[in-house]
């Protein structure tokens, strides 16, 4: 009996020992299953995070060569801006050295005129041409702006000639004053009469203007001038002077 017990005894070890190394290698088998997955879930982890560093990364250079290219654009159109404005600057100063070189050059001549006269005429013939244009400007039936056609500037100039004769005041200058006779005036007047159908008396200012030349004439009442000066001739010539200068330099 003791025998047998011993036996049985021996034979439990044994079976619970293949219990025991069956567990273990099971274990074993599940501890290296997990290890297996945990070693691919941190290695596609990996990769997640490495193409998300890569799209990242791309993202950010983009981001900067989209950048620096938009700096290189904004430089490049200022730079462009910065030259037109600069050929802009360049050709006005030309055009305005060579107007005012012009002008410079005519005021100069203004002395040879009164002296040799200009195409053919002497400088008081000058002087009363533009007083003739100053007097008819004033005195025509459309002025200051005033427009009319047909039947009723015809009644215009009968109003005019029915009236008395308009007086007008001739402003030179001192140095020109010796130019400028009352029986010069009195003839331009006369002159005007009978082409313009006009009535006017014109009369030498004692008043004196500050000009190189020419002259201006105005209403006794001062409401209505024409400034016939060389310098005011010339200002208004200006902007046709500055285009031709600028078709020569530019075509």
């Amino acid at each position: 009996m003791r025998r047998f017990l011993r036996c049985f005894s021996a034979l439990g070890e044994e079976v619970v020992f293949l219990g025991v190394g069956e567990i273990l290698e099971r274990i074993k088998e599940e501890a290296s299953a997990e290890r297996e997955r945990i070693l691919r879930e941190a290695e596609e982890q990996a990769k997640e995070i490495l193409e998300e560093a890569k799209t990242s990364l791309e993202k950010r250079r983009l981001a900067v060569k989209m950048r620096e290219e938009k700096r290189g654009e904004e430089e490049k159109m200022r730079i462009i801006r910065s030259a037109r404005l600069e050929a802009r600057r360049i050709k006005w100063s030309a055009e305005q050295e060579i107007t005012n070189e012009v002008f410079e050059n005519a005021k100069k001549r203004i002395k040879e005129v009164k002296e040799e006269g200009f195409k053919g005429k002497s400088y008081r013939e000058i002087l009363a041409g533009l007083v003739k244009e100053a007097a008819i400007s004033i005195s025509s039936p459309l002025t200051a702006g005033e427009t009319a056609t047909g039947e009723t500037a015809e009644n215009a100039v009968k109003e005019r000639e029915s009236e008395e004769s308009e007086e007008l005041e001739v402003l030179v200058s001192e140095e020109d004053a010796n130019f400028v006779s009352q029986s010069l005036l009195d003839k331009i007047s006369a002159e005007i009469s009978k082409e313009e159908g006009i009535k006017i008396h014109l009369s030498l200012s004692t008043e004196r203007i500050k000009a190189s030349g020419g002259v201006i004439v105005r209403r006794k009442d001062g409401k209505v001038e024409v400034n016939n000066t060389f310098e005011k001739r010339m200002e208004r010539f200006m902007p046709i002077l500055r285009e031709n200068v600028a078709r020569i330099l530019w075509k």
